[in-house]
């Protein structure tokens, strides 16, 4: 008896200190990001700030009840309560890669930035900037935002930073700013997310397109795409099938580093295809499972190419793996074996994604999806660099 009071008193306050901010809880799709480094205490010199157009101070966020209720009033006005910022918010700050910093007019949080230190600190990566409406269109999360971070970030925590990278949904009043920056624009991808209540039924119709014929292999080796290995483990290497040599993970832009290959490798799985008679690499595919929750997985897949036609065999492989991926393998039973399977596609251009879209749909029998978590309403991003 004794013991269960101690639990119920232990619950009740724990209600108490929690009271007016929700539970934030991570999504393994957006918490997966490279080197991330084990979690613990990051300290950072709150004594730190940027005046941007004297009316704005950016300082770094703490780990604190006050900036965390200002957070979830941001995003959950710019987003909504799925925002993914809100929900991974408490472990970013835990992260020593992850530096976040907000925006405060007349001492009032407004805004929040976030940045996270890739390839042994030569790039930083910029991500989950929200803005509360009533601040939004003055600029505050883009503008200047070299000298900010250069200030905030790199002089004192990332000397080595020769970088800086994001991706842009295409808002008039972010690509103004960007470009203003000096950033520029080194690729673009289009997003699609698609399912299938009935998995089997798309196995069977993949069997009649006589898959055996196609060659799409499992990459080992990035020299497999051509490319030299550099002096440097953490150097972004350039091939044509990999736009910007930039690789994706989970929706995050990361240099197509031989450093990178081995993370993405040890997660997911390549696949490149060749030229019949000049053994070239024609097509180029990276694909991985994510739970999104205890009853429902997602196949994340990025495909470029320069054949329509090897690019169907890579989007048909994908189909392949996401459905053995996502079965029940532990019973026999057909019903529990035709669960519902769902893909998240990121191809190279739209040119792709048509042709993708009228295998998935007419042939395979897929459901196109419009809505797409952590994308917001964009079927299209870009992604930009600048230089520091």
């Amino acid at each position: 008896l004794v013991i269960a009071v101690m639990f119920r008193l232990r619950s009740v306050l724990a209600r108490i200190c929690s009271c007016g901010f929700p539970r934030l809880v991570s999504r393994s799709s957006s918490s997966s990001l490279p080197h991330s480094t084990a979690l613990g205490t990051v300290q950072r010199d709150h004594s730190l700030t940027f005046t941007f157009k004297e009316s704005f101070t950016w300082r770094y966020i703490r780990n604190e009840e006050r900036d965390l209720q200002s957070i979830f009033d941001i995003c959950r006005k710019a987003d909504g309560l799925d925002d993914y910022v809100l929900q991974n918010i408490q472990r970013w700050l835990k992260q020593p890669d992850i530096y976040i910093i907000g925006a405060e007019a007349n001492k009032r949080l407004v805004a929040v930035f976030c940045h996270m230190a890739q390839d042994n600190g030569q790039t930083i990566y910029f991500f989950g900037g929200r803005t509360h409406p009533e601040f939004q269109g003055r600029g505050l999360v883009h503008g200047d935002l070299a000298s900010r971070t250069r200030k905030l970030v790199i002089d004192k925590y990332v000397p080595s930073a020769k970088r800086f990278r994001g991706w842009i949904e295409p808002k008039s009043y972010t690509l103004k700013m960007v470009k203003k920056g000096g950033m520029k624009e080194i690729c673009s991808y289009t997003v699609a997310r698609y399912q299938h209540s009935n998995p089997r039924k798309a196995l069977d119709a993949i069997q009649r397109l006589e898959v055996g014929k196609r060659r799409v292999m499992t990459m080992t080796d990035y020299r497999q795409l051509g490319l030299l290995t550099p002096s440097d483990d953490h150097q972004p290497m350039h091939c044509p099938l990999v736009p910007g040599g930039v690789l994706l993970y989970d929706g995050v832009p990361v240099s197509a580093s031989p450093a990178n290959f081995k993370v993405l490798g040890k997660n997911g799985l390549f696949l490149v295809s060749e030229d019949i008679l000049t053994k070239r690499p024609q097509a180029f595919s990276y694909g991985r499972h994510t739970v999104q929750s205890k009853s429902s997985g997602v196949w994340l897949s990025v495909i470029t190419g320069r054949s329509l036609k090897q690019v169907e065999d890579h989007v048909i492989e994908h189909v392949r793996l996401a459905i053995d991926k996502t079965r029940n393998r532990d019973t026999d039973n057909e019903a529990a074996q035709a669960s519902h399977v769902q893909l998240v596609y990121h191809f190279g251009n739209s040119s792709v994604k048509a042709s993708a879209d009228a295998l998935l749909c007419d042939v395979l029998g897929f459901e196109s999806l419009d809505a797409l978590p952590g994308y917001g309403a964009f079927s299209t991003f870009s992604v930009w660099e600048g230089k520091f």
